[in-house]
């Protein structure tokens, strides 16, 4: 089911994989090759997803460093401990859960997540790309080409992330 590589900008990837990741822990929101590629270069990989039947089928296919739950906001304070990157790239479409937005703010305003975050298809998702460019000090934008699709994005990766207090002062 799982072939290639994740529908992520080449440049993002190359960059990912130049990180020092294997004694970190990724945590997504969107399932996938992404998932699998990601176990290959961080020491766990958390994954949330919102189609059950396409996480059970995934489940399958997972090495042992990977954890896949429900796309469910109660299961964070556990699921967020010892995170180190968050990439946000779960489903929009019609009948998701959640909007890219709505899951940057609880990770932020409800969970305060200060680490990496990274948001693909931030030109699709301006809600979200634009809210987490205020609320981290900086933003490094990787893109443009993704052959399988044909089209034109960016994946961002966000770091050092404001106060709080700073931003209602500012």
């Amino acid at each position: 089911m799982i072939k290639g590589l994740p529908m992520l900008t080449h440049a993002f990837l190359k960059w990912i994989v130049e990180q020092d990741t294997k004694n970190k822990t990724m945590l997504e929101f969107g399932s996938g090759a992404s998932t699998l590629f990601f176990s290959n270069i961080f020491k766990n990989v958390k994954s949330l997803e919102c189609n059950e039947k396409y996480r059970l089928s995934l489940e399958k296919e997972m090495p042992k460093n990977v954890e896949l739950y429900d796309l469910n906001f109660n299961l964070f304070p556990q699921i967020l401990k010892d995170v180190d990157y968050v990439l946000i790239d779960n489903d929009v479409g019609p009948g998701s859960k959640f909007k890219r937005e709505e899951v940057a703010q609880n990770l932020i305003e409800k969970y305060n997540y200060k680490n990496i975050t990274i948001l693909d298809n931030g030109n699709w998702n301006p809600q979200a790309y634009f809210y987490l460019k205020y609320m981290y000090e900086q933003c490094e934008d990787f893109g443009w080409s993704t052959p399988w699709l044909g089209e034109e994005t960016i994946t961002s990766v966000f770091s050092e992330r404001r106060k709080i207090n700073e931003r209602k002062n500012s």
